[in-house]
């Protein structure tokens, strides 16, 4: 399996919100303070693009399922795909793509080390990038586009 790397160039409110986090102290660990703003569960939101123009102007978009995505990064660095119901439980036999990611220089890379989603949801995988926004709700949402060229945006559930 060939491993894919998505790049993930954060939105200038980001990065205006990455700049203002860095203090004074340097040194540390491998995290720095941008990483918080990854690490956690995120959801895929289907109701901005489902109701119109939404956020950013997305238009609506074709699902083949009802199930949603949902992405986990951790702090060792680690991230995992998997699919949900809409109520977010998991789906064991939808299966799952895991790797590790790294962000830097305000840009989240992917790096897929297994993909192990079934047949039906192939085109799932994180293929290229869109950035880091905050919703009309104020809650943070990641967009990605996936395999098969859709923007998938997801909403930040847990921390």
């Amino acid at each position: 399996m060939t491993a894919r790397t998505v790049g993930l160039a954060l939105g200038v409110a980001a990065l205006v919100s990455l700049s203002s986090m860095a203090g004074c102290g340097g040194g540390g660990s491998k995290s720095s303070q941008g990483d918080t703003d990854i690490i956690g569960t995120w959801n895929e939101d289907r109701a901005v693009a489902d109701n119109g123009p939404g956020l950013r102007g997305r238009p609506e978009i074709e699902h083949i399922s009802p199930n949603i995505r949902q992405i986990s990064f951790t702090a060792d660095h680690n991230f995992k795909l998997i699919v949900c119901t809409p109520d977010g439980s998991p789906i064991p036999a939808a299966k799952d793509i895991t790797g590790t990611w790294d962000l830097s220089d305000g840009l989240l890379r992917l790096e897929i080390k297994q993909n192990n989603l079934a047949k039906k949801y192939e085109d799932w995988v994180p293929e290229t990038s869109a950035d880091l926004d905050e919703g009309p709700d104020g809650t943070p949402r990641l967009s990605l586009y996936d395999a098969s060229g859709q923007e998938v945006l997801y909403k930040r559930t847990g921390g």
